[in-house]
């Protein structure tokens, strides 16, 4: 089952030529979702608040672009990846600056697949619209780290 974004629920949305960067929520944690804008359906490229120290690393932060630009269906050259690295990098202030989420009222209109999400029936968790809410599946491993190891 896909993850959805309502546009009409994003804190912030903007355009940087092909790509969308929207601004919002996924499992009540604040995120910044790199969308290609004009491919309906194209997997979602998802920078999670709670990973956003990781990008202040140079070296972490190109890794991750040439990933963004792979998952996003990019071509994998220097300028895309400068790019995509700017729109991540300039919107991050943005994104540790979101409020919480709020409470919804109604129910919103889809908008494009994710890429690393996924849903497992046996351990669904449920959106109170009455959609699974997706699971996160681990992305990048850091050199040096144990893998599921996290950070504090």
């Amino acid at each position: 089952m896909p993850a959805c974004i309502d546009l009409r629920k994003a804190h912030l949305h903007r355009q940087h030529g092909d790509l969308l960067a929207v601004y919002t929520w996924i499992n009540a944690e604040r995120a910044l979702v790199l969308i290609p804008a004009y491919r309906p359906k194209s997997p979602w490229y998802v920078v999670m608040e709670s990973a956003a120290y990781l990008y202040d690393d140079p070296a972490y932060l190109a890794r991750a672009c040439v990933k963004a630009c792979e998952v996003l269906g990019i071509e994998p050259n220097r300028p895309n990846w400068v790019r995509v690295a700017t729109i991540v990098n300039e919107g991050l202030p943005d994104l540790v600056s979101m409020p919480s989420e709020p409470t919804w009222q109604r129910a919103g209109q889809e908008f494009g697949t994710p890429h690393a999400w996924t849903c497992s029936n046996e351990r669904a968790r449920h959106h109170p619209s009455g959609r699974r809410r997706p699971r996160r599946v681990p992305d990048l491993e850091l050199p040096g780290r144990p893998p599921g190891s996290r950070a504090g």
